[in-house]
């Protein structure tokens, strides 16, 4: 069975320690429960393994139970169960102060290994994403789908994310405009053109999760759904929609369009064919600027030969300050409304979150445009639209500078000014970045 395991089952409170070394050297891992070793990075690499039991008898559930009343765990117990959630959720080993926290919270309070857990995924630290961490996400992605290290080319998954910088107060936004899924795309939602966006370091708007497969039709689907996405809808419709709980009737296909990174900002272009199969097809153009330090700016395009009900929401993360970090201003919106939906940051748990839907009655071949800009301490920005034919321009004030945006069929040009001189322009579509 050398290199050739691909799962494992455990039956009572035991551990397994997995090594690639013969000799329990070398790489190794700790397992407690039935693992798909091929998402862990571990399959076909296993050359050794040891079981130790850990108190408890078989047939028996294991230490995530959370029906146990408070000192039902010795030390040693405790601290196995901090260790996997750290090293699960945070992808490092427990420091000494959050070790005693957690291992006093399970002794002495009786907490589970799902409230551990949740505690950490709900941690400041949980919602900063470093360098290091990102490129774990991408080395256990290349263990998992490829069961190989990285290569140098898997640096661009790490860099393909509208970011400026690794600190605790960085901005970013991920993207989505890659396939729906694979195979029967049972694990997929109808995201397409949708984002996730951190803002001050803070988690902002966020893709609510999933919340359940089999419990509840109507909260499955509604979980993949556009509706719950940071995306747009057309005439009440989802860009895909879903058949069972793990198929679908319907898919979008995205397309990326354009990317350009550049010290000074990000520019993205994606369309999908979710909407042609409407009795009137429209075909959708998500564009997003980001100009890094400040702000993001997106447009959403509509192509269709006949009018169109639009709607366009945002969906904050459940923690208080989400909504306090971000201002929005929509511009082409008939109205907007604030919603009541859910977040779950963990399976079978969901919390009440707020959204907001920007909806439109648009004319054929018409556009939305959205500024999302992260608050500042000092002073707030002013966004206002200019008249322009054909195409649309904007002014944002914000202190001591004023920039002006302009986009003319799918053509941006944005410029800062500070008093009266020209200090920056920046042509994603164009010529790049000048500094004047």
């Amino acid at each position: 069975m050398n290199d050739k395991i691909s799962s494992i089952r455990t039956f009572g409170r035991v551990e397994v320690r997995v090594f690639q070394d013969s000799r329990f050297e070398g790489r190794a891992a700790r397992f407690d429960d039935v693992r798909n070793l091929r998402q862990e990075g571990w399959n076909d690499r296993i050359s050794s393994i040891r079981v130790e039991g850990y108190g408890g008898g078989f047939g028996r559930r294991d230490d995530r139970d959370g029906d146990r009343g408070p000192s039902a765990y010795r030390g040693d117990q405790a601290d196995r169960i901090v260790r996997r959630a750290y090293e699960d959720i945070l992808h490092r080993q427990p420091d000494e102060a959050g070790l005693r926290l957690y291992r006093s919270r399970i002794i002495d309070d009786g907490w589970s290994e799902q409230q551990v857990r949740e505690a950490l995924r709900t941690s400041p630290e949980s919602r900063i994403v470093t360098r290091e961490r990102a490129s774990e996400m991408v080395r256990r992605a290349y263990l998992s789908v490829l069961n190989r290290e990285p290569d140098a080319g898997a640096q661009g998954y790490v860099n393909r994310v509208m970011r400026d910088g690794w600190t605790p107060q960085s901005n970013y936004l991920l993207f989505d405009c890659g396939p729906h899924g694979s195979l029967n795309c049972g694990h997929a939602h109808a995201d397409a053109l949708s984002f996730d966006l951190a803002a001050n370091g803070q988690t902002v708007l966020v893709d609510p999760g999933t919340y359940t497969y089999t419990g509840s039709k109507e909260l499955r689907d509604w979980f993949r759904s556009s509706q719950a996405h940071n995306g747009v809808t057309v005439d009440g419709e989802s860009s895909s929609l879903p058949n069972g709980a793990f198929s679908w009737r319907t898919r979008a296909s995205p397309s990326l369009l354009k990317w350009v990174s550049e010290e000074r900002f990000d520019f993205v272009s994606g369309e999908h064919d979710g909407f042609m199969r409407l009795p009137a097809p429209v075909r959708l153009t998500r564009e997003i600027l980001f100009i890094k330090r400040d702000y993001w700016i997106i447009r959403d395009w509509f192509d269709s030969s006949n009018s169109h009900h639009l709607d366009i929401r945002f969906h904050f993360d459940s923690h208080p300050e989400a909504q306090s970090t971000l201002d929005i201003h929509c511009f082409g919106a008939d109205e907007s409304v604030e919603e009541e939906a859910f977040v779950s940051h963990c399976y079978g748990y969901k919390e009440p979150a707020k959204v907001i839907r920007f909806s439109a009655s648009l004319a054929a071949r018409r556009d939305v445009i959205t500024f999302l800009l992260p608050r500042r301490t000092t002073t707030a920005w002013k966004v206002a639209e200019l008249d322009a034919e054909p195409g649309r321009a904007f002014e944002v004030s914000g202190g001591k500078t004023r920039d002006l945006v302009m986009i003319q069929a799918g053509e941006w040009v944005w410029k800062r000014f500070v008093g009266d001189q020209l200090e920056e322009v920046v042509s994603p579509t164009g010529k790049t970045n000048v500094r004047y």
